[in-house]
């Protein structure tokens, strides 16, 4: 399985072509971004990609390698494009999966403190996490909200299953930080304020960071996240000028951005 976006397409045909070439009967498959919006005419243009994920694609890998695994027809696999006589077929997307029902990333299998995001001086190496998906706006420009999810729907981790992640993650490396690179962390107030309880009740003390949205923190949530352990916090305004940010329907109020200089 590749992972294919616009940027590597070239190289990423190359890979499976030259793949196909070393061992011909294996079974290739690219997902991500690029296949959800092009999935069938990146098939077609490209034989040596027998399969395409589309969207959130952990449970569809799953199915799809059980029924290669026990030799059954992949024909109803939903998230899937696949051929069919010469055709390439579009099966029904699978629904977003529910976040606490996914195992943690196999870290172990990769060098994770060479992942880092050292914004604002936050200490490394740090724990890259995610707490979430998904956001409610609807800026035209996110692919991630047009391509990963497909929807404006947010889901939530339990704060008990993050720490925990976090609290084994610090027992297998020397990690410094923990940056939550969520869509928008502090999209919810109360999720925020559980977060930072449980944090509290686990004893949990490391510097924190995230990836926020000015105009959603307000003085009560800020200082309780500062309490916690919160080193730093990652906006992106895109624009100081109004006009631009209705055009790509950014939806973000200025004066309220500059109310909130005290964070």
């Amino acid at each position: 399985i590749q992972e294919v976006v616009t940027l590597s397409y070239e190289n990423d045909r190359n890979i499976f072509e030259k793949i196909k070439e070393l061992v011909p009967n294996v079974i290739t498959v690219a997902a991500g971004l690029l296949i959800t919006g092009w999935g069938p005419e990146m098939l077609r243009q490209n034989p040596a990609i027998d399969l395409g994920f589309t969207f959130e694609w952990e449970f569809t890998a799953l199915e799809t390698a059980k029924k290669i695994r026990n030799k059954e027809d992949i024909k109803g696999t939903h998230g899937i494009f696949h051929r069919t006589g010469g055709k390439v077929v579009e099966e029904p997307r699978r629904p977003s999966p529910d976040l606490d029902s996914l195992p943690w990333p196999a870290r172990e299998r990769l060098p994770m403190l060479r992942y880092n995001d050292d914004f604002a001086f936050l200490p490394v190496p740090n724990l890259q996490m995610f707490s979430s998906r998904g956001c409610p706006f609807k800026c035209s420009f996110c692919v991630w909200i047009n391509a990963r999810y497909g929807n404006n729907q947010v889901r939530f981790r339990s704060p008990e299953n993050v720490v925990e992640e976090i609290k084994w993650c610090l027992k297998t490396w020397p990690f410094k930080a923990v940056y939550f690179d969520d869509d928008t962390f502090n999209i919810k107030k109360s999720y925020v304020l559980r977060l930072c309880e449980e944090m509290e009740r686990q004893n949990l003390k490391i510097p924190w960071a995230a990836m926020c949205r000015a105009d959603l923190f307000d003085r009560e949530t800020l200082k309780i996240c500062r309490k916690t352990g919160l080193f730093a916090v990652k906006y992106f305004m895109e624009s100081i000028k109004n006009l631009i940010l209705r055009k790509p329907r950014k939806l973000f109020p200025l004066p309220e951005n500059k109310e909130s200089r005290f964070i």
